[in-house]
């Protein structure tokens, strides 16, 4: 390696040229590893979902089961009788129409929706060594070199004194 610098070197020099010479050689690559990171991407997730609602009907039957039993207890007895008729049959017809008082349901389907990460690896760059005469050398790459070396350009100029 440093015998190709060197003949590089005196045939510019020999040669009498003073313009600047630039030549390529080739290092012995010493490592190559590829390097990865990780990459998290949001995934957004959906489906439809079916949903049952029920809704009591109690409280509408035990008004109007009240309203109906006191205009039936009104109707019987007299004087505070009928009052008091009034009043049970209020009280009665309230408590059977909550208990008889049946649900509505009703069915829709919803969408429901979550983001998710997927994390992947995905290829960076490579990190490479090589030998350059008697150093060493590491640099990151954006590709993996294919062989055994990696071609270096290297520039000669002579020194103007």
């Amino acid at each position: 390696m440093k015998k190709e610098i060197l003949a590089t070197a005196a045939a510019i020099l020999f040669t009498g040229s003073l313009i600047a010479q630039e030549t390529t050689i080739y290092a012995p690559i010493t490592y190559a590893e590829e390097i990865y990171r990780d990459v998290e991407t949001p995934h957004t997730r959906c489906w439809d979902e079916t949903v049952t609602t029920r809704r009591s009907n109690r409280g509408r039957n035990g008004v109007i089961g009240g309203v109906v039993g006191g205009i039936l207890g009104s109707r019987i007895g007299g004087g505070r009788g009928r009052t008091a008729a009034t009043i049970a049959g209020a009280l009665l017809g309230s408590r059977a129409g909550r208990r008889n008082a049946g649900s509505r349901t009703s069915t829709e389907t919803v969408e429901r929706c979550e983001t998710e990460y997927r994390t992947e690896r995905v290829f960076s760059g490579c990190r490479v060594e090589y030998e350059f005469g008697d150093e060493s050398y590491r640099l990151r790459m954006d590709q993996c070199p294919t062989g055994n070396e990696i071609a270096l350009r290297v520039n000669f100029s002579p020194i103007l004194d």
